[in-house]
């Protein structure tokens, strides 16, 4: 298919442009021509004192919207960066929405309904048998539970067992 052109029949309308040329005169150009001399009010009696070209009229219109949008626009940008009052200079953050496994993941326990109770533990090295480690190995981890806690909970009971004979000797 062959390139369609939109110019052609419309040479009156479009004539300059289809040239790729601007004529002197043409509004996009803005003032190319020399400035003149003042001339006389004799020479300038002969023309038409009032009336003024189309084109010079559109051209100075767009002009001066043009000169007075822009200085609006540096005006508007100017305002911009200077802030309001302190309170304006404060923004606040906006979190990003939490997406893939962040979003899965979410809090199952509310934090006020944690208490932490503070323990006034101390780190004791004890030696064992390593036999009798092995297998209170084994027992922690057929209850699922650490060694540590194993041992506290035979210690507790020792205590326990330890303050019952004690209180029934002091008894007799």
């Amino acid at each position: 298919m062959a390139k369609k052109r939109f110019t052609e029949g419309l040479e009156s309308v479009f004539g300059a442009a289809a040239e790729d040329t601007l004529q002197e005169d043409s509004p996009l150009l803005g003032d190319t021509r020399p400035k003149e001399r003042p001339k006389d009010k004799e020479e300038d009696s002969h023309r038409r004192s009032h009336a003024k070209d189309f084109s010079s009229d559109l051209q100075s219109f767009l002009k001066g919207a043009f000169e007075d949008s822009f200085e609006e626009q540096l005006e508007k940008r100017e305002q911009k960066r200077q802030p309001i009052s302190a309170s304006a200079q404060i923004k606040k953050r906006h979190r990003k929405p939490l997406t893939g496994l962040d979003a899965l993941i979410r809090s199952t326990v509310e934090p006020e309904n944690i208490h932490v109770q503070e323990r006034n533990a101390r780190r004791v090295t004890l030696t064992f048998d390593p036999d009798k480690l092995e297998k209170l190995k084994k027992i922690a981890r057929t209850e699922k539970t650490y060694l540590r806690d194993i041992i506290d909970e035979i210690v507790a009971e020792f205590l326990d067992e330890y303050e019952q004979q004690h209180s029934k000797k002091k008894k007799k």
